[in-house]
């Protein structure tokens, strides 16, 4: 199975892309460290190349294929009607990122509401490496709310007081942290989800991300959010991954030597020889006698 990622800009794209590959292959069917010599299978879009001749063909083998949208700075229907177009040039059975900016720049609300047409959508924008979290809905840098920082001081709107502030147009609903940590986070992404609302999920760690990525990646939930996210869908697929080969049946052991049985008692030592003349590897013994 593939994963087909969607960026609003190239920059995103590229780290969404270094971030699916990595050290890792971005398959299912190898989640080791890959060997300097051995290519990872990843493919680089733009927007332009999917929606206009589809998506391309390849060998069969699973791949990701990461499209820059160019969605950031296009008007807001627009940036829907393209995210709405990748989606449904989507390869089938694929897995689906959408890679967002983790302080909620661009077109989130419109674009958001677009993929919650295609399928349900779970959105975290933590980036708990830049001390980014989310608890109760509400972004936080270094435990300061975005609102109250001067991040956003570049942009044309404000960014609302929470994460469901400013994606109130696709009627959100959080996840709060006890759920992605100790409740059941499938059941909370499903009844969210199946009720037409986006699933906003709180997480401060990237253990919490692991879980959001793994619980939603068992429901065939889109996820959406910051490349740490991206980061827990790697993992949890190879996860996934290692348990399947792990529950594939093996072959029986092969025997080995002489299939005949022979009862201990019988058996003659191997390479049992007594000790022999120094240097020689010859058993010692008498002198033989002159003829």
């Amino acid at each position: 199975m593939s994963i087909y990622a969607i960026a609003d800009d190239l920059s995103g794209a590229a780290e969404t892309a270094a971030v699916l590959a990595g050290t890792w292959a971005a398959s299912a069917h190898n989640a080791q460290p890959l060997p300097a010599t051995t290519p990872t299978i990843l493919d680089l879009y733009s927007a332009d190349d999917v929606i206009v001749e589809g998506p391309p063909s390849g060998s069969g083998q699973p791949a990701t294929l990461v499209v820059d949208s160019t969605n950031r700075h296009l008007p807001g229907a627009e940036a829907a009607g393209r995210m709405r177009g990748l989606l449904a040039a989507r390869p089938q059975g694929s897995d689906v990122f959408l890679k967002f900016d983790s302080l909620l720049r661009g077109n989130l609300d419109t674009e958001l509401v677009a993929a919650m047409g295609a399928g349900p959508v779970a959105f975290c924008p933590a980036l708990p490496e830049l001390g980014r979290t989310v608890r109760d809905g509400v972004l936080e840098i270094r435990g300061i709310p975005l609102h109250r920082t001067d991040l956003w001081q570049a942009e044309p709107t404000e960014p609302g007081h929470s994460v469901t502030a400013r994606l109130a147009a696709a009627s959100p609903a959080v996840v709060p942290l006890a759920t992605v940590r100790g409740g059941d986070l499938q059941q909370a992404l499903s009844s969210i989800t199946v009720a037409g609302r986006l699933a906003v999920c709180d997480a401060e760690t990237d253990a919490d991300l692991d879980r959001i990525a793994a619980a939603a990646l068992g429901r065939n939930i889109i996820l959406a959010g910051a490349s740490a996210l991206a980061a827990a869908m790697r993992r949890s697929r190879a996860a996934t991954s290692d348990v399947a080969q792990s529950d594939a049946p093996r072959p029986p052991p092969r025997r080995s030597g002489n299939p005949r049985a022979v009862h201990p008692r019988h058996r003659k030592p191997v390479n049992a020889r007594p000790a022999g003349r120094a240097g020689t590897g010859w058993p010692a013994g008498p002198p033989r006698a002159a003829r």
